[in-house]
């Protein structure tokens, strides 16, 4: 049987073509793409005078629509075809995924529903896109203001790394941060995180261990020392980085 390693490998390395593709592909507008010039030459044959020709140009039109319609990024997902099917039916993939805690980028699982609606990835199994305000906390008077953010949408992804940065300079005494933490099966836990005095705006921490403690909201941020204007944000990040 394949890793969890080498299962996440091969399928990133497809969701990073596909990403490639669609961007040289094109939807039919943009300039210098593929399917741009597959959909010029449709309209091309299109305006041919061959009304004596009929059937002729029927399939001219025919072939060449069909040509653009290839080329379009919405046809990516047929280029891996084969290797997706191949892969979802030799490890169970998404009893895999699930079985191995691990998530798979979100057009592997749009490329596997074109394929066959029996190809299903669920939601706690594809990486979430990152968010860039999960919640932010001031203090102002020695009180400390917590606003909540965006919480992952668990009914299109699964859990990912959070993050906090600072978004003022620290003042000189250590900011203690006691962060409420929702999990996947939403229980909470509290996370601490020391933002040392004088730390400079816009450094990141870790929430939590930064390898394992994964979440999808906060809920609450409480604090002790810390400045007058101290003030952070939180914020999710892509649990890995494609690669080839």
């Amino acid at each position: 049987m394949l890793t969890k390693d080498e299962v996440l490998n091969i399928l990133d390395s497809i969701s990073l073509a596909c990403e490639r593709l669609e961007a040289v592909l094109g939807t039919g507008i943009e300039t210098g793409s593929v399917s741009k010039a597959t959909l010029t030459n449709f309209n091309r044959i299109k305006n041919l005078n061959l009304e004596a020709d009929y059937e002729d140009l029927r399939e001219l039109l025919d072939y060449s629509y069909e040509s653009f319609k290839n080329l379009t990024n919405s046809s990516v997902y047929k280029f891996f075809r084969n290797l997706l099917a191949k892969i979802y039916d030799y490890t169970n993939l998404d009893t895999f995924l699930t079985e191995n805690d691990a998530r798979v980028f979100e057009n592997i699982k749009n490329m596997y529903l074109k394929i066959s609606r029996g190809y299903v990835i669920s939601p706690t199994n594809v990486l979430p896109p990152p968010l860039s305000n999960m919640g932010t906390y001031t203090i102002s008077g020695s009180i400390g203001i917590f606003l909540d953010g965006d919480a992952i949408d668990t009914s299109k992804y699964g859990k990912a790394f959070l993050k906090l940065k600072t978004t003022s300079n620290i003042g000189s005494n250590d900011l203690i941060l006691t962060i409420t933490c929702k999990k996947i099966d939403n229980t909470t836990e509290n996370k601490q995180v020391t933002i040392p005095g004088n730390t400079t705006q816009n450094t990141e921490f870790n929430i939590g261990n930064g390898t394992t403690d994964m979440y999808i909201d906060i809920t609450n941020i409480t604090h002790s020392g810390g400045n007058d204007g101290d003030s952070i944000q939180c914020f999710s990040i892509y649990e890995r980085i494609k690669s080839e």
